[in-house]
């Protein structure tokens, strides 16, 4: 009630602005309805070739890899679109903000997707139990490509802020269309892995039309983006690289609770070391750009500084 007291207002019925509310509502609902679809859609035709069983393989593994990456990404694109909204008549600003932004996303995306990939035969197992192992295979297919996807999520936000709905609306659609061709093409022979194998150049689809429609705006092409993000993705394969070499070795054992806990710990502190250590040395090898290095360390500058200040 104190609310209408400060600032006077009556709701009420108003046409004034329907046009940009059937304009760009009805575009963002649609854009809403094909989310919904690229969520669930592996669901329905993997049950309607398959069984509940094997669905319900898929669900945990999609549902793992959202939770790991898509909680991350989702987190700052929501974060970053006001930012984008102030800002969209300052070209400069917003190239600036978005090369910034999407190379501290992909900087811990990759070795997240990729880290959830290579330990998803230990966490499986040891958090889920025996029985969900037919979901390992899943996981260490989709993750990291679906960590490459994680690209789009800093786009959508400036095709937002700039109200070009519209061409995210038909973006979207065209990469349902071809996530849905893959499935029915890959389920019925390949059956789980088919469904995971589809998400494949799904990701690549989303990735390479996402870039192009937001070329504009982000003075960034495909090229563009690689320079943006080469030392991340090298790092990530590295990672990738060091712990498919200890996989035989660290595959083998027993499959104990304490055996698994063992192995995931060292895979998990051997990739992160190796990430960290390969980013870093690729970065001192360029010259010390100003890059997502520069700006963890002001970050953790800034930390510091508070931490001395009170003591």
């Amino acid at each position: 009630m104190l609310t209408y007291v400060y600032a006077p207002y009556r709701p009420r019925i108003s046409f004034t602005q329907w046009k940009m509310f059937l304009g760009v509502g009805g575009w963002l609902s649609g854009v809403g309805f094909i989310g919904y679809g690229m969520t669930a859609g592996d669901n329905v035709i993997v049950g309607i070739f398959m069984t509940t069983t094997a669905v319900g393989y898929l669900s945990i593994s999609l549902e793992l890899i959202r939770l790991t990456s898509d909680f991350v990404a989702n987190s700052l694109s929501r974060a970053i679109y006001p930012a984008f909204a102030r800002m969209r008549d300052d070209k400069q600003r917003v190239v600036n903000a978005y090369a910034k932004s999407q190379a501290l996303v992909m900087f811990l995306m990759f070795p997240i997707g990729c880290g959830l990939s290579l330990t998803a035969s230990e966490f499986i197992p040891l958090f889920l139990g025996a029985s969900w192992l037919a979901a390992v295979p899943v996981i260490q297919i989709i993750a990291p490509f679906n960590a490459l996807g994680m690209l789009v999520y800093m786009i959508q936000p400036i095709l937002i802020a700039q109200n070009d709905v519209r061409s995210l609306f038909l973006r979207n659609l065209a990469v349902f269309v071809v996530f849905v061709l893959g499935l029915f093409l890959l389920v019925p022979t390949l059956g789980l892995l088919g469904a995971a194998l589809s998400r494949i150049p799904t990701a690549f689809v989303h990735v390479i039309l996402s870039i192009k429609r937001a070329e504009t705006a982000t003075q960034l092409n495909i090229v563009g983006h690689i320079r943006l993000l080469w030392r991340s993705l090298v790092a990530a394969f590295t990672m990738t690289a060091v712990l498919l070499v200890l996989w035989p070795i660290s595959s083998e054992g027993d499959s104990s609770g304490t055996h698994l806990v063992f192995i995931l710990e060292a895979k998990v502190f051997m990739g992160g070391t190796t990430y960290c250590l390969t980013h870093g040395l690729l970065w001192l090898v360029s010259g010390r750009p100003k890059g997502v290095e520069t700006h963890i360390f002001e970050i953790a500058s800034g930390v510091v500084r508070k931490v001395r200040s009170k003591l």
